[in-house]
């Protein structure tokens, strides 16, 4: 609010005088100026927004980007891997005893 007050003709020097002085008078035009440098400022940041909006577009779809990374990492890991392995030796060890088991009963 200030530098729109410092940008009018009258504004220079205090802009806090200048706004209590003639209240009536200034604001008004002070808030034209705010509503011209909004627009302005849209007009030269469009591109850059919407380049912006293009980017973050896709990401904003994922919802579980972070935690699927986190989730990888920990896959990922040789401790994790190394477990998996053991975990299926195990299961299939378990498998083939009981295949044994259920042959001896057979014959």
């Amino acid at each position: 609010m200030t530098r729109a007050v410092a940008s009018h003709p009258r504004g220079r020097g205090c802009a806090r005088q200048a706004l209590t002085i003639r209240r009536a008078v200034d604001a008004p035009l002070v808030c034209l100026r705010v509503r011209v440098r909004r627009r302005q400022v849209k007009e030269e940041m469009a591109p850059t927004w919407q380049k912006i909006f293009d980017l973050n577009y896709p990401r904003s779809l994922d919802h579980r980007s972070f935690y699927f990374k986190q989730a990888e990492k920990k896959c990922m890991m040789t401790k994790v891997m190394v477990g998996e392995i053991k975990e299926h030796a195990d299961v299939r060890r378990a498998d083939e005893q009981h295949l044994r088991t259920l042959s001896m009963a057979q014959r």
